[in-house]
């Protein structure tokens, strides 16, 4: 197949402004993601923004962000449970681990000794450790 002139043109152009309409999307999508302030502020989250609460707030750098973020997921309840359950079990921070577990254990006592049984069998010693502190309550 025998590409002319006009073509090359085209294809240059197109790979030319492939990066830029990405960037541009990336910028957008951004923009119309709620902040954490937002989240925070909603009476009825998803579970995709209760996670979003749960990784950002509770190991927020500012401590009246993690305290509201905490303040936040013990009052959506139920609804907060499980995604708290799947962050400290699934997530690869144990910093974002401990927070989830800590708030998940204020509120089902239950569901968290199961969660750091698990944790006490892990592979990083960190994370058994964080299993012990939790268990002894620390």
């Amino acid at each position: 197949m025998k590409v002319d002139r006009q073509q090359r043109k085209l294809f240059a152009w197109l790979i030319a402004g492939l990066p830029v309409l990405l960037a541009l999307g990336f910028i957008g999508w951004r923009l119309s993601s709620p902040s954490l302030e937002d989240l925070l502020a909603l009476d009825s989250p998803t579970p995709q923004q209760i996670h979003k609460i749960a990784v950002s707030g509770l190991t927020h750098s500012d401590l009246k962000i993690r305290t509201r973020a905490a303040e936040k997921l013990s009052a959506l309840g139920e609804r907060a449970k499980p995604v708290l359950r799947d962050v400290a079990e699934k997530s690869g921070d144990a910093e974002v681990r401990y927070a989830a577990l800590s708030v998940l254990r204020g509120m089902d006592s239950g569901a968290a000794a199961q969660v750091m049984l698990q944790m006490a069998q892990d592979k990083d010693v960190d994370t058994r450790i964080q299993a012990v502190n939790l268990a002894g309550g620390t």
